[in-house]
């Protein structure tokens, strides 16, 4: 298979969120997202951005490819196990401030604005702003497992924020 040119950076990856992507290319990144989940991926970092290469060696954004499973998984029933699988196999490989921002966002659409009233942030330190449960919103129509994640994503940055303090880094 001939894969088209490379669109990124000096042409050193593939992006993928681009509606006339080639089928080739998504497949290559779905092969990808595998081989994260399977512990073969390879991140390379010797240049900015960091890429993630599959197994064939083709190179993808992180926060692309983790955006592309993401948007795949059903709202209603969402596989929770799965999705903190790929966050974690992700984390590792190429660390939490490779994906931060696109989970951030996802859980902003996904949770925040269908499950909740968003208010107004009090100061800059925190992540998300303070919200309440939208009145009409019905048990039976809250997706337990898509909250669980949410619940993930918090902690997981409470953590790496955590860690850069233990580390003397500025939290930012």
């Amino acid at each position: 298979m001939s894969l088209p040119k490379r669109d990124g950076v000096n042409d050193r990856y593939y992006l993928i969120h681009k509606p006339d992507t080639s089928p080739e290319v998504l497949a290559e990144a779905d092969l990808c997202i595998q081989d994260v989940l399977n512990g073969t991926a390879r991140e390379n970092h010797s240049a900015y951005p960091t890429v993630v290469r599959n197994h064939n060696g083709t190179p993808f954004l992180p926060d692309q490819l983790l955006e592309r499973y993401l948007t795949e998984l059903p709202l209603k029933g969402f596989p929770c196990e799965d999705a903190v699988s790929l966050c974690d196999a992700m984390r590792r490989l190429v660390g939490w401030q490779e994906i931060h921002y696109t989970l951030e966002k996802y859980i902003e659409k996904q949770v925040q604005e269908r499950y909740f009233l968003v208010g107004e942030r009090d100061d800059g330190f925190t992540v998300f702003p303070p919200c309440t449960v939208l009145p009409e919103l019905r048990p039976e129509d809250a997706d337990e497992e898509l909250l669980r994640f949410a619940c993930y994503v918090g902690e997981a940055a409470e953590n790496s924020w955590q860690r850069q303090i233990a580390k003397g880094h500025p939290a930012a």
